[in-house]
């Protein structure tokens, strides 16, 4: 009896595998001939996403849990040494975000107000041309730019005194650098890894060097626990952050059509290996949207909806289906899930609870210094205050500390503005367009375009003896993914950066493979 049980069961998975092979075939047929008679990507997409993830939701997401946006900047800013460009970060930051799917989303957000500009002080040594200070902006990952404004902050601030940006891209502060070094107001303070173990010697010396020599690795979910008593209430309190490194690009790399969203995705639902649960699973999603596909294109439903793919009106339409099937959205020049990738969350813990505070995203080329302002609710009654910073991406922490001077000392500021603004490109001049704010006009750039940027006319005048200065760029705008049009444009556009920046571009994973164990680089 349980012979034939045995037999029973073995033949019937023998029939099993056969008929999901038959189904998987079948659907791969179907899918080539769609491909082939229609030559588009756009609603064959839902097809290869849903096989794209397992049971388990693998391959969905892009490895990072704090679900706040999408991070990250886009382009580069390069400054003049005298003698040649020389890269100093990205820029075009923004608060809450800069970053958007599509370009759609940016302007719908961005000209609602409802992003809060870059401003970044500029670390590079400037060396002006004539009464002129020269850039150059870089588009070198698969991202697309929309700027809005741009201008030039000349401050001078007392000798003793040391500039440091706000995480809010707003507030301009002075501290002197002895009670930097002091860490004024602050006692007890110590800082702790995940695990508990102190690291507090890992940051006992605050170094002001672009590039630490010394810095503290954080992997994805690592978080650091920084606490310690104020002295004064009364005075506010800061939290000292430097931060560098981002081995990560919003989008892929398309160049005349041979890196194919669909292309891709075939080869991973039909070529390699999957545990038996996602193969079936996903054999299953492939097999039932590609029959309903078929019956639907025989209604002349599938005509209906996508025989006007390129009008954005019908995104909803679309996105609608796509969101029935579990899907994030059919557009194939756009990563199946663009959140979840803030990158340093900052955190109050009240005794029961943790609290955001800020959140700061590290710039790609080299360290920055950002100082929170921590909200008079984090402080206990008794001075105690804890922090926690908790790492999305890979990222490298090079100071740490709390401080909470009795004052801060004073500057004079001086904007500049666009005098030229080249798009090479293009072969237009940007300048009165990025001078004026929320003009509904912007400096868009693909993939490898280059545009010189000249701010002035600069005075030294001001500049005294006893005086430090230093320059701050404001960056307005948002950036997306470069779809696929904007690639095709672009051409081969990867050989046409410096190798400097091949260099950057080639130490970076795209979001979208971001999370994946066998994970490759961009290049």
């Amino acid at each position: 009896m349980k012979e034939d049980k045995y037999k029973i069961i073995n033949v019937f998975m023998k029939q099993k595998s056969i008929l999901l092979n038959v189904v998987k075939s079948f659907s791969f047929l179907v899918a080539l001939f769609l491909i082939k008679h229609f030559d588009s990507e756009f609603f064959i997409f839902p097809l290869f996403s849903l096989c794209g993830c397992n049971s388990s939701g693998e391959g969905c997401s892009n490895g990072s849990s704090s679900g706040d946006g999408l991070g990250g900047s886009t382009p580069f800013l390069c400054t003049w040494n005298g003698k040649k460009f020389q890269f100093e970060n990205d820029i075009l930051f923004g608060k809450p975000e800069s970053s958007f799917p599509t370009k759609e989303s940016g302007l719908s957000a961005y000209e609602s107000g409802n992003v809060i500009g870059d401003c970044y002080r500029i670390n590079n040594p400037m060396v002006p041309k004539d009464d002129l200070i020269a850039f150059q902006i870089k588009e070198i990952e698969p991202e697309e730019s929309f700027i809005d404004y741009l201008s030039l902050l000349h401050v001078t601030y007392p000798k003793n005194g040391q500039l440091i940006m706000g995480s809010d891209f707003k507030s301009i502060l002075v501290f002197d650098k002895t009670s930097l070094q002091k860490k004024e107001g602050i006692q007890n303070e110590n800082i702790k890894d995940q695990n508990g173990v102190d690291i507090s010697r890992r940051f006992e010396v605050f170094d002001n060097a672009k590039r630490d020599t010394s810095v503290y690795a954080m992997e994805s979910q690592d978080a650091i626990q920084i606490n310690a008593k104020v002295e004064d209430r009364n005075n506010p309190l800061y939290l000292i952050v430097g931060s560098h490194y981002r081995d990560w690009t919003l989008g892929k790399i398309i160049m005349n059509g041979d890196t194919s969203v669909v292309k891709n995705n075939i080869k991973n639902v039909f070529f390699e290996s999957h545990s038996v649960q996602s193969f079936i699973a996903g054999t299953i999603k492939v097999s039932a949207l590609t029959l309903l596909l078929v019956v639907m294109w025989a209604s002349g439903f599938i005509q209906s909806i996508f025989s006007f793919h390129n009008n954005t009106e019908k995104f909803a339409e679309v996105n609608a289906l796509a969101k029935n099937f579990g899907i994030q959205s059919v557009r194939a020049d756009l990563p199946a899930d663009l959140g979840n990738n803030k990158s340093l969350i900052v955190e109050y813990f009240d005794g029961s609870t943790y609290h955001r505070v800020d959140v700061i995203q590290p710039r790609c080329y080299q360290k920055t210094l950002e100082a929170v302002l921590i909200p008079q609710e984090a402080i206990q009654s008794s001075g105690e205050v804890s922090i926690r910073i908790t790492a999305t991406k890979k990222h490298d922490v090079t100071d740490l500390f709390f401080i909470a001077p009795k004052k801060l000392l004073p500057f004079e500021m001086m904007t500049l503005g666009v005098t030229k603004a080249f798009h090479q490109r293009e072969k237009r001049d940007y300048a009165q367009v990025l001078n004026e704010k929320n003009s509904k006009e912007y400096l868009h750039t693909i993939p490898s375009d280059i545009v010189d940027i000249e701010f002035g006319p600069i005075s030294r005048e001001k500049k005294g003896r006893d005086q430090n200065e230093a320059f701050l760029i404001q960056a307005h705008g948002f950036y997306t993914p470069a779809t696929e049009e904007s690639q095709k444009i672009a051409g081969d556009w990867v050989s046409k950066l410096d190798p400097e920046a091949r260099q950057i571009l080639s130490k970076m994973y795209t979001l979208e493979d971001y999370g994946k164990k066998d994970r490759a680089t961009i290049l």
